[in-house]
């Protein structure tokens, strides 16, 4: 039957049901949360320190589109961190109050941000951020080193 008569978001996953029934299951969501944070966080390196550079060849690129890719990873990167890093907030906070009917993942996320003050105006700048990290990839693409 369609729609749903449940909100799906009220409903657990079946695999997070399971992962949160096995002994050390919260402990393991912790874990997985944990990384995902890790990742993010490499996200963001990656992009304030521009390492991103180290993969591409800009050599014939000139000035301007060098000066451009530049800018757009500068930006980008740090945008993708921060969206996985929230995700991954929500899982080690889900994993801890141990509540498995909690929505976790990249929409609960920003959902939980839009709902902050001024989330409103952090979910536009995070989304013009991941929109400059789409431009990036499209010069990532182009320009990779082999």
């Amino acid at each position: 039957m369609w729609p749903p008569t449940a909100a799906p978001h009220r409903r657990p996953s079946p695999s997070r049901r399971r992962s949160s029934s096995f002994p050390g299951g919260p402990f393991l969501l912790v874990l997985a949360g944990l990384g995902i944070i890790a990742v993010a966080g490499y996200a963001v390196y990656r992009g304030l320190s521009e390492a991103f550079l180290r993969d591409l060849d800009l050599r014939g690129a000139g000035l301007r589109r060098s000066l451009l890719v530049m800018r757009l990873g500068r930006v980008g990167w740090p945008a993708l961190g921060v969206a996985y890093g929230t995700s991954g907030v929500l899982l080690v906070v889900a994993a801890v109050r141990y509540d498995p009917t909690q929505p976790v993942g990249l929409d609960a996320g920003l959902k939980a941000l839009g709902a902050q003050p001024f989330g409103q105006l952090l979910l536009l700048v995070l989304a013009v951020g991941l929109a400059v990290f789409g431009v990036y990839s499209l010069f990532d693409a182009r320009h990779r080193a082999d």
